[in-house]
C-alpha cells in the first residue's frame, strides 16, 4: 500500500507539472517529418540543417535564400520551430525575407541529453546560426515567451549584429517571475523520469530562469536593435508588467510597445497576421527603409 501510494504521489506530481507548463507557455506538439511534408505540399519544406554545439547536435530550418533579410525565430517552452509553421506560408514573408527557425537545445532535433538549462547557454547555442548569415545581411530576431527572454539575451551577446528585436510576450523581469514547490523534486533522477523529454527540458530550464533574468540586468544596453514589444493584457501566464520592464531597459531602442488589453498570451497563434506585420516593420527598419 505505501508503495502503491507514492506511485500515485508522484504520478500526480508529474501530471500537475504536465498541466502547469501546458497551461502557462502552450505546447505546441512537435510535428513528425512527414506531417511537416504534407502540411507543405506539394511544395517543399523548409530545408532542415544540423550543427554542433559542444559535439552535440542542434537543428534549424531555413526557407529562402541567404541573401535575403533574414529572420530568425525562437519558440517558448515546450516548443520547437514549427510553432512558426504558418509564416513560412506568408507569402509576404516567403517572397522578401529567409525565415529560420529554430529548435532550441533540449527540443526536437536539438540537444536529446547534456543541454544548457540557463538562458546563456541556450542564446550561446544559436550564436553559430548567426555566423552563416552574411554580415550585409539585415537581421531580425524574434522570440516568443521563453523564447523572448532567449532572443533578449541573443541580442545582447550579437550586438549590433542583430538589426531587429520582437519581444512576443516575453521574460524579463526577474520580480516577476515565480517558482513552484514542485518543480524541484521533479528535476531529481528518481522523478524526472515521470516526464516526457520536452517537459523535462521545460522544467529544467524554468527552475534557473530568474536567475538567468538577474545575470541579464546589467546588460540591456549591449542590444543595438530596434525593438517592438507585443503585450497582451489577459495574458495569465507572463505578467504584462515584463512588458514594462523592458521597455524601461531598452529605452529609446523600442520603437514601439503594443499594449491589446483583450489579448492573451498566444498572439503568435491569435495573430499571426499582426505579428507578420511587426516583424515586416523591424526589417523595413533593420534593411534602412
Amino acid at each position: 500500500m505505501r508503495r502503491f501510494l507514492k506511485i500515485t504521489g508522484l504520478s500526480l506530481l508529474a501530471i500537475l507539472l504536465i498541466l502547469w507548463l501546458v497551461f502557462r507557455f502552450g505546447m505546441n506538439m512537435m510535428r513528425t517529418d512527414a506531417e511537416v511534408a504534407a502540411y507543405f505540399a506539394p511544395d517543399p519544406p523548409p530545408q532542415s540543417h544540423i550543427y554542433t554545439v559542444e559535439g552535440r547536435p542542434m537543428r534549424y530550418v531555413s526557407l529562402g535564400a541567404d541573401t535575403l533579410p533574414t529572420v530568425l525565430l525562437i519558440h517558448g517552452s515546450p516548443g520547437s520551430w514549427d510553432a512558426w509553421i504558418s509564416y513560412f506560408q506568408d507569402s509576404l514573408l516567403t517572397r522578401h525575407c529567409r525565415l529560420i527557425a529554430v529548435d532550441r537545445a533540449g527540443y526536437g532535433g536539438s540537444f536529446a541529453e547534456g543541454y544548457p538549462t540557463d538562458l546563456a547557454g541556450q542564446a550561446h547555442g544559436l550564436m553559430p546560426i548567426l555566423a552563416t548569415i552574411p554580415d550585409s545581411v539585415p537581421l531580425v530576431v524574434v522570440g516568443h515567451s521563453y523564447g523572448g527572454s532567449v532572443a533578449a539575451r541573443l541580442a545582447m551577446e550579437a550586438g549590433a549584429r542583430v538589426q531587429g528585436l520582437l519581444l512576443l510576450a516575453g521574460i524579463f523581469d526577474p520580480e516577476l517571475e515565480e517558482r513552484f514547490w514542485f518543480q524541484r523534486p521533479l528535476q531529481s533522477p528518481a522523478l524526472s523520469w515521470l516526464l516526457p523529454a520536452d517537459m523535462r527540458a521545460s522544467n529544467e530550464e524554468m527552475i534557473p530562469l530568474r536567475q538567468g533574468l538577474l545575470d541579464m540586468q546589467d546588460d540591456w544596453d549591449r542590444i543595438k536593435a530596434r525593438t517592438i514589444i507585443f503585450q497582451g493584457g489577459k495574458d495569465v501566464l507572463v505578467k504584462p508588467g515584463n512588458a514594462d520592464f523592458a521597455e524601461a531597459k531598452l529605452g529609446d531602442k523600442v520603437l514601439k510597445v503594443v499594449r491589446q488589453p483583450d489579448e492573451n498570451h498566444f498572439m503568435i497563434w491569435t495573430q499571426p497576421t499582426l505579428v507578420r506585420d511587426l516583424i515586416w516593420e523591424l526589417g523595413q527598419a533593420a534593411s534602412g527603409g
